[in-house]
């Protein structure tokens, strides 16, 4: 019988400094064999810092995010209140369209990411959000994941305003940076939304990726498209995809992450997603305001401009702009770039908030106010906290740790052994000299061996995880 000693360890190279990272990966020629032992997950020892619930639904304004909530929540058999948060945001911004931006040139489109098991009420926030847009009259600006970055910058160029949902969006921020035939299919996606972000408040200029017949329909370019992401992630395929160099660029530091609740149950929820009448008065007013405005093609928003309230809010905000920059350079004199880099989107993303903040709370006469900007503030710094910590302690810190730990989940899930030709197979996204490196490591702490294995044909050879 095989052994599961082995079955709840990870691979985890010694943690550096709190005050720097290494600047090139640690290869097995460089770690000693008691540097890639085993160890305990680090959950234990390390508190990670949580997202303020009150954050979720705002006292004092912010009517339409704050209804959102409270409809899931009585709706949901399994109410998720960080997800169904997520949710009303994407619908707010979606809502809010091109009718809206700050006067720093701030729109509302969103990335949002919600973590959590699956059957823990992802759906219910996406769902309800469906049947809002729907039942206001902008059913059109609904859209699944596109299956391409190409079908994603086509969608988004015709309807100007598009919300773009997506059960399971790990793969989207898993391997980003592979090279060659590795290129993880969601590549080129990633690259689209990344290009959609930038072109919120700017302009959009179509890229021929490849030829396609219906391009003569597609216009050739667009003024601040607002493409507003959605996606949900279980917390193993999306954790292991991660390294701290993630975080330093690319979509995930434009996204808000947020880890749901564990399951609960609502028994009298009936699972309707149905809008209640408050809800659909405020989707009404916000559309009504200036967000049923779209415009496509060469045409150019003319939005309405949220300016402070009053000076207390502009010095609020400029404030908050002198505390991002000096939280910034604190880390690069530290040393430590991947977090100056994970906090360097923190004002960008806390204007926009503030702009939906303002907007849910009086559509009629949205005003940046230092209630908006320390809600949004608060937000931003600790869920980017939160996930920055997480993936510090918990999850591999660089693409060779990050191999080695994808190597042991396979073992796991097929009972502590694996054929070598299959490993091969599983793992030909990486380059052969990365995939033998990690199997070194693996032999060099122990953790695993090459066994011949007798068959009634040729031997075999088998990766076996050691007990």
């Amino acid at each position: 019988m095989r052994s599961t000693a082995n079955a709840g360890r990870c691979y985890r190279i010694p943690a550096p400094p709190r005050d720097g990272w290494p600047s090139v990966a640690a290869g097995p020629a460089d770690l000693e064999p008691e540097d890639v032992a085993a160890c305990a997950p680090t959950a234990s020892r390390t508190e990670i810092p949580r997202v303020d619930r009150a954050l979720f639904r705002p006292s004092g304004g912010c009517g339409f995010i704050s209804e959102f909530v409270a409809c899931g929540m009585a709706d949901a058999l399994h109410p998720n209140e960080p997800l169904l948060f997520l949710s009303a945001l994407a619908a707010c911004a979606t809502l809010a369209g091109q009718g809206f931006r700050t006067d720093r040139n701030a729109w509302p489109n969103q990335y949002v990411v919600g973590v959590a098991p699956t059957s823990t009420g992802k759906d219910a926030g996406q769902k309800l959000a469906a049947h809002l847009l729907a039942r206001l009259g902008v059913g059109d600006r609904i859209g699944g994941r596109p299956g391409s970055g190409p079908a994603l910058q086509d969608f988004l160029l015709l309807a100007g305003v598009k919300l773009f949902n997506s059960d399971e969006c790990a793969d989207l921020f898993k391997n980003l940076h592979a090279k060659g035939n590795g290129e993880p299919a969601g590549a080129s996606l990633n690259a689209q939304l990344l290009a959609a972000w930038s072109a919120s408040a700017g302009v959009y200029h179509r890229r021929q990726l490849k030829p396609d017949p219906k391009a003569a329909k597609v216009p050739a370019s667009g003024w601040n498209l607002q493409a507003t992401f959605c996606g949900w992630a279980q917390p193993g395929a999306f954790f292991d995809a991660l390294s701290p160099d993630d975080l330093a660029s690319g979509l995930l530091g434009r996204c808000l992450v947020l880890e749901g609740d564990p399951l609960s149950l609502n028994e009298s929820g009936a699972n309707l997603y149905a809008p209640t009448d408050a809800l659909l008065d405020w989707g009404r007013r916000i559309l009504k305001s200036g967000g049923r405005a779209t415009f496509t093609g060469e045409d150019r928003p003319a939005p309405r401009v949220v300016s402070p309230a009053d000076a207390s809010a502009a010095g609020y905000r400029l404030d908050l702009l002198r505390k991002e920059t000096k939280m910034r350079l604190d880390f690069e004199t530290q040393g430590d770039h991947a977090a100056a880099a994970a906090y360097g989107k923190t004002f960008e993303k806390a204007e926009k908030f503030a702009l939906l903040y303002a907007v849910a709370e009086n559509p009629e006469a949205p005003a940046l106010t230092v209630a908006g900007y320390e809600w949004a503030w608060r937000l931003v710094t600790s869920s980017t906290a939160a996930l920055f910590e997480r993936v510090r302690h918990l999850v591999a810190r660089t693409d060779h740790e990050r191999n080695v730990n994808r190597v042991l989940a396979l073992l796991r899930e097929r009972g502590g052994s694996v054929p070598v030709r299959e490993l091969c197979r599983k793992f030909k996204d990486l380059k052969p000299a990365d995939l033998q490196s990690a199997l070194e490591t693996l032999r060099n702490g122990e953790l695993a061996e090459v066994r011949i294995v007798r068959t009634r044909t040729n031997p075999r050879k088998d990766l076996v995880l050691l007990g």
